[in-house]
């Protein structure tokens, strides 16, 4: 319990942090230099957070939880938390097929296996 009341505090203090690197990154504010800078410290920002989750996980598995799920929206969701993960230099193109079948997953286990693989 005490760990969970840490990690959610850790990522409560990493939410605006994020914000303010995510806003400053879409302005393209400051030289290149510093705007990779900040695209490192979005990408920490995003491995503090995974890290935190893994260590929930860890501590105390989650139940599977399986449903039904686009998965090609599921995806297209991810694409700017993605793309805010890699190096400016390294651009990000999704070829998703229209109307695929829902998958039956779990869809944060999906989202966390993309997000690692990034």
């Amino acid at each position: 319990m005490l760990l969970a009341s840490i990690v959610h505090d850790f990522n409560i203090l990493l939410t605006p942090i994020v914000s303010v690197l995510e806003e400053m990154q879409s302005r393209g504010v400051g030289t290149a230099r510093q705007l990779k800078k900040v695209d490192a410290a979005i990408y920490c920002a995003f491995r503090a957070k995974t890290l935190g989750r893994q260590l929930l996980d860890f501590a105390t598995p989650p139940p599977v939880r399986l449903a039904a799920v686009d998965v090609g929206r599921l995806v297209e969701q991810l694409v700017a938390p993605l793309a805010s993960l890699l190096s400016t230099n390294i651009r990000l193109d999704l070829d998703i097929a229209e109307n695929l079948p829902k998958a039956f997953i779990d869809q944060q286990l999906i989202e966390r296996a993309l997000l690692n693989l990034v």
